[in-house]
């Protein structure tokens, strides 16, 4: 893992950025913080309960052909949050390019990683591909959420009309593949329009949780009481895992999504030392 230096920065390929988070003296650290153009991370909250570390680019979106890549790495013991400052937008596609992100995460054993973006919202025409790879070791803790919006639709109309999207979720737990999710949303001959097959749903997503960390969390989405599957504005469902569960949903709306889900993560706040819904909607 590299430190934060102007020689390693210049080993980083434009778009990698990594970190690295410690258990330093009873608290968390960032003992890592590195960063090439067009990515950068920001850490307001560097030390304590839980290191907080924002990701985003310059230029305030992806455009076709960027490649954010970002190498994340939890020392035992140590918690951290990341998030994004607002939506990851990615910009139409020029002959057909991809904008590409990419996360891979090492997680060992007591430690905790929290992975709460904000939404990604493709414009029409882009092109996108994510994809996120989770390390752990036994003992180790993840909660992890993965949404898309169906676009600008203040804009002109402009309700999933991107070209393609395409994201993937693996988890690892001592080296043994739990889980891979993927989800592809595109244009296809023979198919409706993918605004006519996502019917009144503006948002889609799904909320991996794993380890002892979110046990309770886990357990409290499995519950036949737990509401998440019932409501107009949202549909859901659960699955469960070895240690924990995955939630896959749609929404009306970005805000009903993110309400249904601050509600339901509300109990991790404290772990947390903060709330990190309290600047949104």
């Amino acid at each position: 893992m590299l430190a934060s230096s102007a020689p390693a920065r210049q080993a980083l390929a434009p778009g990698a950025a990594r970190l690295r988070v410690d258990l330093v003296d009873g608290a968390s650290a960032v003992t890592g913080n590195c960063a090439r153009n067009p990515a950068r991370l920001l850490t307001p909250r560097h030390r304590g309960a839980a290191v907080w570390c924002f990701t985003t680019s310059f230029g305030g979106g992806l455009v076709a052909g960027d490649h954010l890549d970002l190498d994340v790495a939890l020392a035992a013991g140590a918690t951290a949050l990341l998030a994004t400052q607002a939506s990851t937008k990615v910009y139409h596609s020029v002959d057909g390019a991809l904008a590409r992100q990419d996360l891979e995460a090492a997680v060992a054993s007591d430690a905790f990683l929290v992975n709460l973006p904000a939404h990604v919202t493709c414009f029409r025409d882009a092109r996108f591909r994510a994809r996120n790879r989770y390390c752990l070791n036994s003992g180790a803790s993840l909660l992890a959420l993965d949404w898309y919006s169906a676009g600008r639709e203040a804009h002109g109309g402009e309700r999933w009309a991107f070209a393609q999207l395409h994201s993937s979720v693996e988890l690892i737990v001592d080296d043994q593949l739990v889980l891979r999710e993927a989800v592809e949303l595109s244009e296809a001959a023979g198919l409706p329009a993918l605004g006519n097959r996502m019917g009144r749903f503006a948002v889609w997503g799904n909320l991996v949780l794993w380890g002892p960390r979110c046990a309770a969390l886990s357990a409290g989405l499995q519950s036949p009481r737990s509401g998440l599957e019932k409501g107009g504005d949202w549909v859901a469902s659960v699955s469960p895992l070895a240690e924990g569960c995955i939630l896959r949903f749609a929404a009306v709306s970005v805000e009903a999504a993110n309400t249904r889900l601050r509600a339901a993560l509300v109990d991790l706040i404290p772990q947390l030392g903060g709330d990190p819904w309290a600047r949104t909607f």
